[in-house]
């Protein structure tokens, strides 16, 4: 056989080796679109095959072709079967699917009264903000929170933006949040869980704080954020801080009281 037959067959025994490992796979892809797809595939390869092999070679393929058409049929017949059955939907469509936990989220939508107190150093007197409000929306699974002053507020505009959300695949609450009131960065945030007791209890990566005082500080500092609800119409979110100082004090330095906005 010459090396123009051996390609030949060698052509063939992949077309035939990729066409069977479809047929193992049909039972793992459940997705209707992607199956129509692919049987289209199918006779259009085979095509291509008969062409590119010229006149005098395409009794070789005829047989791939036939199976090919076959392939097709099957595939579109059996795509509706997988679309109507739940059980076959994809990993994604079903992780992307709202649980209950994004139906909770849902139900703190709206505009929120909110009193900022930050306690800078452990035992300080302390520092409270009102005048504050926050809007949550829900943008798919994810709640956004824009935080900012009221209207008629004398306080220095800012915007702290927030998102929570709760990954179905690792199991667990994240975080992330900006506030151009201070030179932190995006500070992110992850759970080790679910919620318990009515409270989501959150750990941010660690920082360089600047401080509060004159001099930047930049000293190690790891924090929480326990999200505590009383019912729909308030929370509470709590910040402790840990410095690296040798003390290994815990304070609690930041909280954020929420009331909701009667309509």
């Amino acid at each position: 056989m010459g090396s123009e037959g051996k390609f030949v067959t060698l052509r063939l025994e992949e077309n035939f080796s990729t066409r069977s490992n479809l047929l193992g796979k049909i039972h793992q892809i459940g997705h209707c679109k992607l199956l129509i797809v692919l049987g289209r595939w199918s006779m259009m390869n085979a095509r291509g095959n008969a062409d590119w092999l010229g006149t005098g070679s395409r009794r070789h393929v005829s047989s791939a072709f036939r199976f090919s058409s076959a392939l097709a049929v099957i595939l579109m017949a059996i795509a509706p079967a997988f679309a109507e059955n739940g059980a076959s939907a994809s990993a994604v469509e079903r992780m992307s699917t709202p649980g209950h936990e994004a139906d909770e989220l849902a139900r703190r939508v709206g505009k929120w009264s909110v009193v900022n107190t930050i306690w800078p150093t452990p035992g300080a007197q302390p520092i409270v903000m009102t005048g504050l409000v926050a809007e949550r929306t829900m943008i798919g699974p994810f709640m956004q929170e824009v935080m900012r002053p009221a209207p008629g507020s004398k306080m220095p505009d800012f915007q702290r933006i927030a998102y929570l959300s709760y990954d179905r695949v690792e199991g667990r609450w994240k975080y992330v949040s900006m506030d151009t009131r201070f030179p932190a960065g995006i500070m992110p945030a992850w759970s080790f869980g679910g919620e318990e007791d009515g409270k989501i209890s959150l750990l941010f990566q660690p920082l360089g704080f600047v401080g509060f005082g004159p001099e930047v500080e930049g000293r190690f500092t790891a924090s929480d954020f326990v999200i505590s609800r009383d019912g729909d119409n308030h929370e509470v979110a709590e910040q402790h801080f840990l410095q690296a100082n040798g003390s290994g004090k815990k304070w609690l330095a930041v909280r954020y009281d929420y009331t909701r906005q009667q309509p």
